[in-house]
């Protein structure tokens, strides 16, 4: 409110700064005319003729305003308001003196928040004064432009006559017209001519003067009509109402017998009646007076008598109703009272006496042992003395009463009775004595003599025996509750049952009755171990836990617990209810949604929470899937992906040249790159961007295996050994593996085959013959001096010959280390094979055991190696190669062609070492082929014929 009110101020003291911002001029603003009536209003700069911008200073609200002009031709109050007519935030000022720089030099007044944010204003003003009234909306905007201005609503502008005046035809632009005598305008702010204004009815114009307020016509007065005069009330009329505007009504009429006047009739009052003071007892309307003392009475009420006083009558009240044992002589009157005497005596009257006069004397009743006579008319009653007592055997039927004497009965017999007889009353004859097997009782007060009962029945027991007095007694056994069957006692207490109802037991006790008791209930929790019997309780167990179950489990044997309520965040898994096999229920835990997933059926007692996978939406920069709501997306541009821990789109990892893609990159994950895989043997790789290593072609001796796939390691494979394959015709290609062409031929052009046979012959002549100068040259050799041989075992020099062109004396069945060689003697330099591949075994011809005595040298084969080397020695540097001899007789290493050993240690093809041959050598049977390979079929083409026997050799060609 201060803020507002300094706001305003500063419209005074910033007139002229801010006048070049004015965008209208006050002497624009239209003139308030017309009615009083309510008026819209519409505010902004532009608007409503001549809208005006409210000067502002530094750091305080601005607002916009709207202005009016009016100029009153007579004294009056100017009032203006918003109060329930706008919603805006108005403030009201009203200024003066000329229009300067858009506003009056005097700021007359101004007004805020009035009613809420809306203003009222009210002003006194003098005629002929031209007044200026601003309509301003409150901002605290200080840039606040047109739109902020006035919305829309209504004011309501008024001009309110002075005293005596009025605004005779509601337009703001006339002046006022004085009211002459007769009308009251006393409180100014009329509107209309003054004949609305007469004095109204109830009042009067004391002094003819309409500019002061009528007076009330007085007390006893009254004016019916508006501007006529006072009346007073007439004879019997009084003014009831107190109104003065409303006639005189009539008084009360003359007041009723009982009452008199208290009040007279008069203009101010009406006439009162008061009731007479009462006179006790005094009959009804009996009473008159002329004041509240002198109250007089016709007739007093039914006994009571009338005794009159010096101004006031009384009525006494009579002596009550004569006594018993008297009687009334003077009777009550409304004028004297009643008087009663007392009754002649009766002679042994031990009642009350009574009398209606002096010879009607009446006795209640006698003494004891007199009875009345009455007496009838005027003869008064007697008493006479009673008869003496009854004899024996008879009883009293009349006793001596009030008008007769004693009667005596004789007592009524009693059948069987052999005693005497005595009574009361006809109806209560008692027996001394019964006959013999009859007993005494009572039948209706009397005795009867009746015969003693008989012997007593089942479930019952003699608890009376039968005598003169008593009959046999049967009492009913007392009864074993929840007994089922019949049961029996000799006696009181000892009660047996010989079957209990369901479900309770037996339990037999001696001298005792016996006890049926109810089998245990086990209960909530527990099971039954053994049913309850006639004679035997239930044996219950404890069912076995459920572990969160969060009721009692129930159960009918240990393995089959049932749960009815699992524990939060647990379901029910239902146990197995086969007879056979049953088993107990399981709370099971809910399974939690993970990170991907949200919750499409909730964890009940009887079902899992189900998680599905939220559905995922492509190129989504983040997915907002909840625990029970699906993905909803926020995009990433392509190309990008969200990263949750920045909150912002990141470009997707490219592959280097030497990488392939391993994971796409997606709307919420990168790109994941992996080097791209080495395969070995390959000559000729693929890896692109997208997939791994795959071989186009291998290296030579290999293939491209069938189930290869990208970025396999091992995509090519070596080509295998091809058995019983003639010749050089094995085949292994870039996409095959090794096969024999022979087996083949059938679908192979022969102009093919036949150069490929006649290369293969050729490779294998060429083969023979230098396995023949091989041995043949050893053998020279073998017969040099031993210093040759010294000097030959002295150095070692590896000479490698080419598979192509040395035969691989091998066999694939050899257990010897991978890592076996060519040896010599324990002082030779050993000899190792490049390459070394699987197990060979040794192998030995003919012509080589006559070389076998001269050493103790070993030849140890290699499998898949590319070459197969020999150690030269000798000085002169010819390649001479050491002697070969097999192995020791205990290394089985001599099979036949099915794998199995030919002869343990001793075979026909071997001799033992002996003193003549100490490394052991072959026997005759060594010309044939005793030791084949039993993958490669030997031929006979194969060997050279010679004395010593047949070379045989294991032909290896490469691909």
């Amino acid at each position: 409110m201060t803020l507002r009110l300094a706001i305003l101020l500063v419209v005074l003291m910033g007139v002229v700064r801010f006048a070049q911002a004015q965008t209208a001029s006050c002497s624009n603003a239209p003139a308030f005319t017309g009615s009083s009536a309510a008026r819209a209003y519409t505010g902004s700069i532009g608007q409503y003729n001549a809208p005006w911008d409210r000067p502002q200073s530094a750091g305080t609200g601005g607002a916009k305003c709207l202005t009016w002009q009016y100029t009153p031709l007579t004294v009056g109050t100017i009032y203006m308001t918003t109060c329930g007519l706008a919603s805006d935030d108005t403030i009201m000022m009203i200024s003066s003196g000329g229009c300067v720089n858009n506003f009056g030099t005097n700021l007359n007044q101004m007004a805020d928040d009035s009613c809420s944010l809306q203003s009222t204003l009210s002003f006194p003003a003098t005629a002929g004064t031209l007044y200026y009234l601003h309509l301003c909306r409150y901002t605290s905007s200080r840039t606040d432009t047109g739109s902020a201005g006035l919305a829309n609503g209504n004011v309501v502008f008024n001009f309110q006559c002075p005293a005596g005046m009025t605004d005779h035809d509601s337009l703001l632009e006339t002046a006022c017209v004085a009211c002459g005598a007769g009308t009251d305008t006393s409180t100014g702010a009329k509107a209309g001519p003054c004949t609305n204004f007469n004095v109204p009815a109830g009042s009067f114009d004391h002094d003819s003067n309409s500019a002061t307020a009528a007076i009330t016509c007085p007390p006893g007065n009254y004016a019916p009509a508006a501007g006529t005069t006072c009346t007073t009330c007439g004879t019997e009329t009084w003014d009831h109402d107190s109104s003065s505007a409303t006639a005189c009504t009539s008084c009360t009429s003359a007041c009723s017998a009982g009452t008199f006047q208290s009040q007279a009739c008069t203009p101010t009052s009406n006439r009162a009646c008061t009731s007479c003071t009462a006179v006790t007892s005094c009959a009804a309307s009996s009473t008159t007076c002329t004041s509240s003392t002198d109250s007089r009475c016709s007739t007093c009420a039914a006994n009571f008598y009338k005794v009159a006083g010096a101004s006031s009558d009384t009525c006494q009240g009579c002596t009550a109703a004569c006594t018993t044992g008297t009687f009334e002589t003077t009777p009550c009157t409304t004028a004297s009272n009643r008087v009663c005497t007392a009754c002649p005596a009766i002679a042994n009257c031990g009642g009350t006496l009574s009398c209606s006069s002096s010879s009607t004397s009446r006795c209640t009743a006698c003494a004891s042992n007199f009875y009345l006579i009455a007496g009838t008319g005027s003869t008064p009653d007697r008493c006479a003395p009673c008869s003496g007592s009854c004899a024996v055997g008879q009883f009293q039927s009349a006793a001596c009463g009030a008008a007769a004497d004693r009667v005596c009965t004789t007592c009524t017999s009693v059948a069987n009775c052999v005693g005497q007889v005595t009574c009361t009353t006809s109806g209560n004859s008692q027996c001394s004595a019964c006959a013999s097997g009859y007993y005494r009782t009572t039948v209706g007060g009397a005795d009867v003599c009746s015969p003693c009962a008989s012997t007593c029945a089942l479930g019952q027991f003699e608890s009376v025996a039968c005598t003169t007095s008593t009959n046999r007694v049967c009492t009913s056994c007392t009864s074993v509750s929840n007994c089922a069957s019949q049961q029996t006692c000799y006696g009181a207490g000892n009660t047996r049952c010989y079957t209990c109802a369901t479900d309770f037991y037996l339990t037999l006790r001696s001298g005792v009755s016996d006890v049926c008791t109810a089998c245990a209930s086990c209960g909530v929790g527990n099971f039954s171990l053994s049913p309850c019997s006639p004679s035997v309780d239930r044996v219950c167990g404890v069912c076995t836990a459920i572990g969160n179950c969060n009721v009692p489990v129930s159960c009918t044997s240990p393995i089959n617990g049932r749960c009815s309520a699992c524990a939060s965040e647990h379901y029910l898994v239902p146990g197995s209810s086969d007879v056979a096999l049953p088993s107990q229920d399981a709370c099971a835990a809910c399974d939690t949604c993970e990170v991907g997933t949200f919750e499409s059926q909730a964890c009940t007692h009887a079902t899992n929470r189900n998680c599905t996978q939220c559905t995922p939406i492509e190129n989504c920069a983040q997915v907002s899937c909840t625990d029970t709501t699906d993905s909803v997306c926020v995009q990433c541009p392509v190309g990008t992906f969200y990263n949750t821990t920045s909150a912002t789109c990141h470009s997707c990892l490219e592959c280097a040249s030497n990488e392939f893609e391993v994971v796409a990159c997606t709307y919420l994950t990168d790109r994941t790159c992996s080097a791209c895989t080495n395969v070995t043997n390959c000559a000729s790789v693929t890896c692109t961007s997208l997939d791994d290593s795959i071989c186009e072609t291998c290296k030579s001796t290999t293939y491209i295996s069938p189930n290869a796939t990208a970025g396999d390691a091992e995509q090519c494979l070596a080509c295998a050994a091809v058995a019983d394959c003639a010749y050089a015709n094995v085949v292994c290609t870039n996409a095959t593996n090794a096969r024999c062409s022979v087996a083949a031929a059938s679908s192979i052009d022969k102009a093919v085959i036949i150069p490929v046979v006649a290369v293969a012959g050729v490779l294998l002549l060429v083969l023979i013959l230098v396995l023949v100068l091989v041995a043949r040259r050893r053998r020279r050799n073998a017969r040099k001096p031993e210093a040759a041989v010294s000097a030959r075992r002295t150095t070692s020099d590896r000479v490698d010959l080419p598979m192509s062109t040395i035969a691989m004396l091998a066999n694939p069945l050899s257990d010897h280390g991978s890592e076996s060689g060519m040896y010599m003697e324990e002082t030779y330099s050993p000899m190792h094979v490049n390459d070394a591949g699987p197990s060979g075994n040794p192998v030995a011809s003919a012509k080589m055991a006559e070389f076998l005595a001269q050493g103790d040298n070993n030849l140890y084969d290699s499998l898949g190696g590319g070459k197969f080397g020999f150690a030269p020695h000798g000085a002169s540097g010819e390649e001479l190669y050491d002697d070969i001899r097999p192995p020791p007789p205990a290394d089985p290493l001599y099979t036949n062609s099915n794998h199995n050993l030919v002869e343990e240690e001793r075979s026909p093809d071997y001799e033992a070492p002996s003193s003549s041959s100490p490394a052991g050598r072959l026997s005759t049977a060594a010309s044939s082929s005793a030791y084949e390979d039993p993958h490669v079929k030997q031929s006979a083409e194969a060997g050279e014929a010679s004395a010593e026997g047949v070379v045989y050799s294991h032909v290896v060609h490469e691909a």
